[in-house]
């Protein structure tokens, strides 16, 4: 009871937490453990004491193994996040977070393989698609910034930062159609955005003036 009462909340079964389960979700669950442990202990004394002893060996040896390979892993949050995407490549999230320690680093090559990495498992977080656009916008990487805002939009219509630097890509592009598009978009969610007012207020001046000296 005691370690599936410890689980539950941070299982992601029976609700969306957003917790990744790491050891520190288990401190709790362990006692649980270790009573059953001494439980099943216990009973094999009482039958086979031998038994019960060698068993105890093999417990503490077990865990013993796994505490000298997981220690090293908390020495930083490189560490962490590099255990993270060796025990587990496909978790987005463990990508995500060793992107933002290199960032942190200044390494913002590896910053930015690390999050395509990320979005090659999962590419319905908002959050990471405007991050990585930045990113790639960092690298000199304009289409493929475009390709992860445009799938940010398309997840969620109401993303006022995607919308914002997508906007403000199509615009020194000169790509004024696309922007005026993306702007009226986002007005008709948010018409007191007045950035947005101003930039589709030079869009129409700019057509209007390319339009008379025509």
């Amino acid at each position: 009871g005691v370690l599936l009462l410890c689980w539950l909340p941070v299982s992601n079964l029976v609700f969306k937490t957003g917790i990744i389960l790491a050891e520190r979700a288990l401190y709790p669950a362990s006692i649980g453990a270790a009573l059953l442990g001494a439980a099943v202990v216990a009973a094999a004394e009482r039958w086979r004491p031998p038994a019960a002893t060698a068993l105890l060996v093999l417990l503490a040896g077990v865990g013993a193994a796994i505490t000298v390979r997981d220690v090293p892993a908390w020495r930083d949050s490189r560490a962490v996040f590099e255990a993270m995407t060796t025990r587990n490549p496909e978790s987005y999230r463990g990508w995500w977070y060793l992107a933002e320690e290199r960032q942190s680093r200044g390494d913002r090559a590896g910053a930015y393989d690390a999050l395509g990495e990320s979005l090659q498992h999962f590419d319905l977080e908002t959050k990471i698609l405007h991050r990585a656009a930045q990113y790639a916008l960092a690298n000199a990487d304009t289409a493929r910034a475009i390709g992860w805002l445009d799938r940010a939009l398309e997840v969620d219509v109401w993303g006022r930062r995607a919308r914002t630097l997508r906007v403000m890509i199509a615009m020194r592009q000169g790509d004024l159609d696309v922007a005026r598009r993306l702007l009226d978009a986002g007005l008709a969610f948010e018409p007191d955005q007045r950035t947005w007012q101003q930039w589709r207020a030079a869009i129409a001046a700019a057509t209007t003036d390319s339009s008379s000296r025509r």
